[in-house]
């Protein structure tokens, strides 16, 4: 009876353990994925630059107001592949962040 009440106990420890190993896994997890890139807006000249914002794939186009604010050097630095730069649209091939970054200037946009 001791033995069996011993390996009771052994047996809830270990189940114990693994349940904050993955909760703790869970909210390592949650703060991987909370990317922003305030650096990346700063590069394309700021929230109220950009307008009519788009996701393609991997690849994020919109038009700005002011071609002279993007720095495009910037913007390569900061995990953009390339950039296409038109009379007044932007195209930005960056990859599998594309939905990341999407969503992060569509949240800190002008609407």
């Amino acid at each position: 009876m001791a033995d069996e009440l011993k390996w009771c106990l052994i047996g809830g420890i270990l189940l114990l353990i693994i349940i904050i190993l993955i909760v703790v896994l869970k909210a390592k997890s949650k703060k991987k994925n909370n990317y922003e890139f305030p650096e990346l807006l700063e590069a394309l000249g700021g929230a109220s630059n950009i307008s009519n914002l788009s996701l393609n794939g991997s690849r994020i186009s919109f038009n700005f107001e002011n071609k002279k604010n993007v720095d495009k050097e910037q913007v390569k630095e900061n995990g953009v592949e390339a950039i296409v730069v038109s009379n007044k649209k932007i195209t930005l091939v960056i990859g599998k962040k594309a939905p990341l970054v999407y969503k992060y200037l569509q949240n800190n946009i002008k609407a």
